[in-house]
């Protein structure tokens, strides 16, 4: 393998002037800049890693200001290009080669920590899963990956038609929902119960979205209380649990909260809370 040394300036011109032939020659909306290889045997002047990070901003800054109808995300490394520098140039990033939707669960916790989630690229991705050959159910896949910025990289000409038909129904409800997991704040809840459930929350003034999450049963098939978090308290919230519809207030959500009880392994349910007009 080699690298080109982004450090220098003819390299960034050729860089530049190759994205730019193929982003002004064809109907190209999305870029994915992969960058895998780091750069190795520098010699004595380590100096050069800065001025190769440098050269690589300044390149992608220079594609951004002549083509900002593309979308860029950048990947390599799981998230090791994620920073504040290139969060400003890149429009996603690609969290992690690790696509398993359990280990992602702890992944896109730890990123959430420090970055938006709208930046967050998650994957939906083949069962058993290449890396730890696991196999889940592809409706968890999806809800872990509707937790980011959505995407497929499953092969769906594998699929069958029932798989088909849910794959298609919950990218239908992931568009419903991307404008508040996108853009809402996102609160990660204490579980109550001694099953290991895992709960998210994401909320706007007008709806909130929670996510549960049961990777396996423990101690026999028990429940757990979620109480929600950044409702208006005094708000009316319509929402859907266990096939029939509810209404409560915020302040009734936020401090005795709702029960949900899933049951078996790899579990999962994404319950929607549209506040009501009064």
């Amino acid at each position: 393998q080699l690298v080109l040394d982004m450090s220098r300036t003819d390299v960034q011109d050729f860089v530049v002037g190759t994205l730019d032939d193929l982003l002004d020659g064809h109907d190209i909306a999305y870029v994915k800049w992969d960058a895998n290889r780091p750069m190795a045997q520098v010699g004595a002047d380590p100096a050069v890693w800065w001025r190769h990070t440098q050269g690589l901003i300044s390149a992608v800054t220079r594609i951004r200001e002549r083509h900002p109808e593309v979308l860029v995300e950048a990947c390599a490394s799981g998230g090791g290009r994620l920073d504040l520098g290139t969060l400003s140039l890149f429009d996603d990033f690609w969290t992690s080669d690790n696509t398993d939707a359990l280990d992602r669960l702890t992944i896109q916790r730890g990123y959430s920590m420090l970055y938006p989630i709208k930046a967050m690229r998650a994957w939906v991705t083949d069962a058993p899963n290449f890396l730890t050959q696991r196999s889940i159910p592809l409706r968890f896949r999806f809800h872990s990956a509707m937790m980011g910025s959505l995407g497929i990289g499953a092969d769906l000409t594998t699929f069958t038609d029932p798989e088909l038909d849910e794959a298609a129904a919950l990218v239908a409800q992931y568009k419903q929902l991307r404008h508040t997991i996108q853009e809402g704040d996102f609160y990660r809840l204490q579980n109550p119960s001694p099953n290991p459930y895992q709960l998210y929350q994401y909320c706007r003034p007008d709806q909130s979205v929670l996510f549960v999450f049961l990777p396996a049963s423990r101690l026999g098939h028990t429940s757990t209380t979620v109480r929600l978090h950044g409702l208006e308290p005094t708000a009316r919230y319509r929402f859907e649990l266990d096939w029939q519809t509810h209404v409560a207030r915020g302040d009734y959500l936020m401090n005795r909260g709702v029960r949900v009880w899933l049951q078996g392994d790899y579990a999962s349910t994404v319950i929607r809370f549209d506040r009501m007009d009064d």
